[in-house]
């Protein structure tokens, strides 16, 4: 995936909030095991030790933008 990848300010202030990395959620965008799509934006899941990381982003052209992100324990 070479497509340019930006956090919006809400997702980064959950991001230090809620103690996740960047690394894990481009490794969820990347790799993930479940994508849906709704409304415009993109909800992507992998499984991280017991819980699963969601992600919300939405594409324009070629540059992906995080919306937020957070753990859940059911798909």
């Amino acid at each position: 995936m070479s497509d340019r990848i930006i956090f919006t300010d809400h997702a980064l202030e959950k991001l230090r909030q809620r103690r996740i990395t960047k690394s894990l959620v481009l490794k969820t965008i990347k790799h993930c095991e479940k994508m849906v799509y709704e409304q415009g934006y993109y909800h992507v899941f992998r499984k991280w030790q017991h819980r699963y990381l969601k992600v919300i982003f939405k594409r324009e052209g070629e540059i992906i933008i995080v919306i937020t992100e957070y753990f859940i324990y059911r798909l």
